[in-house]
């Protein structure tokens, strides 16, 4: 062999391309860390940006749960008021009817209309304990 065709092995490697990894040979021969202060601080945000979106989402699903109970509730309380508002349209003097209205009617949010009932309700009895003690809550 010519002179010139002796390589020795670094030669060769030099002759490679470079290699795109993070950890290189050289880097490792150098005692150099494959990770850097920028990487790990990337790295740690990373996490702690996962860390948020996780809360996050677990947060609007309790909250879309809590939205589909209220929802329920409401329906459930809107049909007792249609079922009640028959008894009464069926039965002018049951007093208990017009007090479960206002009861529910309460309980709906609309003070107003538990005021009327309860009213209704005392002009039918006005000594009925319920509905005095009902009309003092509101």
């Amino acid at each position: 062999m010519k002179p010139q065709e002796k390589k020795t092995i670094k030669s060769e490697l030099k002759e490679l391309p470079k290699n795109p990894r993070g950890i290189t040979e050289e880097s490792i021969a150098q005692g150099k860390s494959g990770l850097t202060w920028k990487m790990l601080i990337s790295i740690f945000a990373i996490l702690i940006l996962v860390i948020i979106v996780s809360l996050e989402t677990f947060d609007i699903y309790r909250n879309l749960n809590h939205m589909k109970k209220a929802e329920a509730e409401r329906e459930k309380i809107s049909k007792e008021i249609n079922f009640w508002e028959n008894e009464v349209k069926n039965h002018p003097d049951y007093r208990d009817a017009y007090l479960e209205l206002a009861v529910l009617e309460y309980r709906f949010g609309d003070s107003q209309k538990a005021k009327e009932f309860t009213k209704k309700t005392l002009e039918l009895d006005p000594i009925y304990k319920p509905a005095l003690d009902f009309k003092m809550s509101l």
